[in-house]
């Protein structure tokens, strides 16, 4: 929660689509950072959590509160920020999709996949966003992605993109089952502490199913190339990685 409370800027207003418990939208509030939030949920059993939880904090409206599918809850260009977290990608490009016209008035999303962040980022370029951020966060034996993004190209983001230009720098070549889409490029120098045991953690876990694939009788050869091609771009990222510690 913290984490994607940094994504978020002092005067920008915000809407938490399947909001929950709603913590990150009242403690945005509370503090002072975002004039404005939007709780919405599927339900209204589902959003009475948000209720309970905001309950004698001064100043939330009543309508901040909002039952409905998606980004439906919201009007267009209503708010400058959409969190979507806590959910899967493929949900997360069905509400993009379906609620099209409010997406596009949006300046900003935040999102927290919770498995699939490469359909997610596919969606993403394929659809007119471009990425500008990304960090992780430890959650129990997890490391969540945080995947910051606006609409538009890159080169029309008044911003620009953080760090040098050096997130949504997407090939048009990239095929949709490249692993680019699933481990980026970027993590190989990107500024987050758990980068290195996150691409760790993605090697180890090659080198498992390629150990698993050799050791079938008759081992599938395609398979293996494709885990060789997938090993050799993630040693290339460590090794990029471990390169800039030493220096």
């Amino acid at each position: 929660l913290e984490k994607r409370a940094k994504k978020i800027v002092r005067g920008e207003t915000m809407a938490d689509i399947g909001t929950d418990h709603g913590f990150l939208p009242i403690d945005l509030y509370v503090r002072g950072v975002c004039p404005k939030v939007v709780m919405a949920d599927i339900s209204d059993k589902a959003l009475n959590r948000a209720r309970t939880h905001g309950k004698g904090v001064p100043g939330i409206p009543a309508d901040c509160y909002r039952v409905g599918d998606g980004l439906s809850p919201i009007k267009p260009g209503e708010v400058d920020v959409v969190v979507l977290a806590g959910m899967g990608a493929i949900l997360m490009t069905e509400i993009l999709s379906d609620g099209a016209n409010i997406a596009r008035t949006v300046k900003k999303f935040v999102f927290q996949p919770r498995n699939y962040p490469a359909i997610l980022r596919h969606w993403l370029y394929e659809n007119g966003f471009h990425i500008v951020h990304e960090s992780l966060v430890r959650e129990g034996r997890h490391l969540c992605e945080i995947i910051v993004a606006k609409p538009g190209k890159a080169e029309d983001s008044d911003s620009g993109n953080v760090s040098g230009g050096i997130f949504g720098k997407i090939d048009e070549d990239w095929s949709k089952d490249d692993i680019r889409w699933e481990i980026p490029p970027w993590y190989g120098f990107m500024d987050d502490p758990l980068a290195g045991e996150f691409l760790h953690r993605k090697l180890e876990r090659e080198r498992r199913v390629r150990r698993e694939v050799q050791k079938r009788q008759t081992p599938d050869t395609e398979h293996l190339a494709r885990l060789e091609s997938r090993i050799h771009y993630l040693k290339d990222l460590v090794e990029m990685r471990e390169s800039d510690d030493r220096l």
